[in-house]
């Protein structure tokens, strides 16, 4: 057995330590069956790759890894590569509570591209103009601005596009025609 540099300093351990114990018992405890489903794969001569799971560190904490590791031949031994994709992880996660706030949010939220086509809408948007989040999709925000207020959604529209963010308070409409009143703020993204 060899274990790289790196490994010792990511993970906190000597190398002895590294060595001496079965590396599933570095394996974060959720992520041991998947662990062991992988190195079935390899077992089989198969190779394994982007293949994600949490190793235990010296102090208590976890990383995440993503590997990549192939048998040799003979079957006697496994190259592998994994790179700490712990930040990444991190990231997804973030994104994934603001998704979910964003989604959850009783203010109304919508993307559209930049010929106003919705790429996305919250349930509180969808309602709001009186139809499903799901069939917004197929709309375009200009749909639910009042005709005589288009003009001035257009230029507001604009204006978000040279400055970044614009906001104008205007006439909205349901799918049902209903008319209300709604303060709309674009932003770039």
């Amino acid at each position: 057995k060899r274990v790289n540099f790196a490994w010792i300093d990511k993970l906190g351990y000597s190398e002895e330590e590294l060595i001496s114990r079965p590396f599933i018992s570095f394996v974060h405890p959720d992520d041991i069956a998947a662990t062991q489903l992988q190195m079935g794969i390899l077992a089989d001569g198969m190779p394994v790759t982007n293949f994600e799971n949490r190793y235990l560190c010296r102090d208590g904490s976890s990383i995440w890894l993503l590997w990549s590791a192939t048998p040799n031949t003979a079957g006697d031994f496994i190259y592998a590569c994994a790179y700490d994709i712990t930040d990444r992880k991190a990231a997804e996660s973030e994104l994934l509570d603001i998704t979910t706030a964003l989604q959850n949010a009783v203010e109304g939220i919508a993307k559209v591209d930049i010929d106003h086509h919705f790429l996305s809408a919250n349930q509180s948007y969808a309602q709001l103009h009186g139809v499903e989040a799901e069939a917004i999709i197929y709309r375009t925000i200009l749909d639910f601005v009042y005709s005589d207020d288009l003009p001035v959604f257009r230029r507001c529209f604009e204006e978000m596009l040279g400055s970044n963010k614009s906001e104008v308070e205007l006439l909205g409409q349901t799918s049902d025609g209903v008319l209300f009143h709604e303060l709309v703020t674009l932003v770039k993204v």
